[in-house]
């Protein structure tokens, strides 16, 4: 009776993303040793170790900024769907609430090195990219 009343179903599964699939395993060392670093600098008062300590830190964050582009870039250019993916790595990366983007600079990759501060040249830059590209897959 609780077997007909309660049938064994089968369920799909998604597997769990995984967050921060794009650090490496040299990255991941290099945050050990900022870590360390960071906790030895607390205790010692050198200037010489505390130069080194930045740098390394400096050397990091850039690596971080490195491969996190790189990973959406190849995720974007890779996706089957351009804009969705796009969109998807946009509000992936966003502080704040769903409807609370707030975009005050822009990077022209097309005019060498420009950034853009003006809201409706933003706007209509991010605009026009995305119309081009829908054309363009269609």
């Amino acid at each position: 009776m609780f077997d007909f009343a309660f049938p064994l179903q089968m369920v799909k599964m998604r597997p769990k993303s995984i967050k921060n699939q794009w650090i490496s395993r040299e990255t991941k060392e290099l945050s050990k040793l900022v870590k360390e670093m960071a906790s030895i600098n607390k205790h010692i008062n050198n200037a010489m170790y505390n130069e080194r300590y930045l740098a390394v830190r400096k050397l990091y964050r850039q690596k971080l900024k490195y491969e996190k582009r790189t990973f959406n870039d190849n995720r974007i250019s890779s996706s089957k769907n351009i804009n969705k993916t796009a969109w998807r790595v946009i509000n992936e990366n966003r502080q704040g609430g769903r409807n609370s983007l707030s975009v005050s600079h822009l990077y022209d990759p097309l005019s060498e090195n420009v950034i853009i501060s003006d809201t409706k040249t933003i706007c209509n830059k991010l605009n026009k990219f995305f119309v081009d590209n829908t054309t363009q897959d269609t």
